[in-house]
């Protein structure tokens, strides 16, 4: 919605030059391309800012704040911030009192300040924080264990109780993760299961002195198993891996190069410069059409086989994961994916799991 608001709003007039306009597009696109982070990032400054932390204004906060004067409109960090100061007036919190007996929050070290200021402000009798702190990946909105802990600390008196033994994975896999980790799990698995640690030379293996090919590459692994999902850090890494698997036509869910939302913008005929561009690299390889890459896209989006970041992957289970160590974009950007692969240990890790969690 922001986006068609300041497309609108900012759109160059007729006068203006053909650069500008170029200019403008490309921004267009730019923005679709990284609304994700954006929005995540002004998320965050709100949260940050309403709880007193310093933190850089980010890109587009002038103008997302005006969009949202102009359309009335409030967005989730909005209503956190404004439900905690309403509850600071006896007039709203005489609505809640003694209404609660117990408050659960679930994976609480993913809770900001912010939430259990509203909560603790309900006055419930008992309040269960359920979570794992070495699962925390929402520091950026202002999500902090430590601060959790100590404000429900100064308000009641607190048992802390650790659950030590894992149902979900195999021996080896446990004895691995406590190497990084203060909190040492007991596998309930009787099975070895297996951690292995091995460079990926290329996406396309590469050959040695004889001309023969090397066995290890990740079109190697892909083809090995039914179920692969392979865990990247970082959007621009996503997308340079999806990028050169579909150079190759390789069959595998894409969903991150060419978003589902491009697709819906393809099908109505807004296709803005960054997706323009995007097509383009690919056309070479797809007969130079492009409905070609949509279709080959459609047909494999039910394959168990895909790139995803680590954040979207926390709490799911895979049979067969590769995860690939942070690699700064900028690398890729200047050597190519191929050649920092090579250089770079990538793990895999078998869940030869009996339930699967959704």
């Amino acid at each position: 919605d922001f986006i068609t608001w300041y497309k609108e709003k900012y759109k160059p007039g007729k006068s203006a030059s053909h650069e500008t306009k170029i200019e403008f597009y490309e921004l267009i696109g730019n923005l679709y391309d990284e609304a994700e982070y954006i929005s995540s990032a002004i998320s965050a400054y709100k949260l940050q800012s309403a709880d007193n932390i310093k933190s850089k204004i980010p890109l587009f906060y002038s103008q997302y704040t005006e969009f949202l004067r102009e359309t009335r409109s409030r967005d989730f960090s909005d209503m956190l911030i404004e439900v905690r100061d309403l509850l600071k007036e006896d007039k709203w919190l005489k609505m809640f009192r003694d209404k609660y007996d117990y408050i659960f929050v679930d994976e609480y070290q993913d809770t900001s300040t912010i939430q259990l200021q509203i909560l603790l402000a309900l006055n419930a009798k008992y309040y269960y924080l359920i979570g794992d702190k070495n699962q925390s990946i929402y520091s950026y909105s202002g999500a902090n264990c430590r601060k959790i802990e100590s404000m429900l600390k100064a308000r009641r008196d607190t048992i802390e109780k650790t659950l030590s033994i894992n149902f979900r994975s195999d021996k080896s896999i446990i004895a691995n993760s406590n190497r990084f980790s203060s909190l040492k799990a007991i596998p309930n698995s009787k099975d070895e299961g297996f951690v292995r640690r091995y460079i990926i030379f290329q996406i396309e293996a590469p050959k040695d002195e004889k001309g023969t090919k090397k066995s290890l590459d990740l079109i190697n692994v892909l083809n090995s198993h039914s179920e692969v999902a392979i865990l990247a850090r970082t959007n621009s890494v996503i997308k340079q891996i999806e990028f050169e698997l579909l150079k190759r036509k390789y069959p595998m869910r894409y969903f991150n190069y060419i978003t589902n939302s491009d697709f819906l913008e393809y099908k109505k005929g807004n296709v803005h410069v960054n997706l323009q561009d995007r097509l383009d690299k690919l056309k070479p390889y797809f007969n130079n059409n492009e409905m070609e890459i949509f279709t080959f896209i459609e047909y494999h989006k039910t394959s168990r086989k895909f790139v995803t970041s680590i954040h979207k992957s926390k709490g799911r289970e895979f049979e067969y994961c590769v995860v690939v160590n942070s690699i700064d974009p900028e690398l890729i950007a200047e050597f190519g994916l191929n050649k920092v692969l090579s250089t770079k240990k990538l793990s895999r890790l078998n869940f030869n799991h009996k339930d699967e969690e959704d």
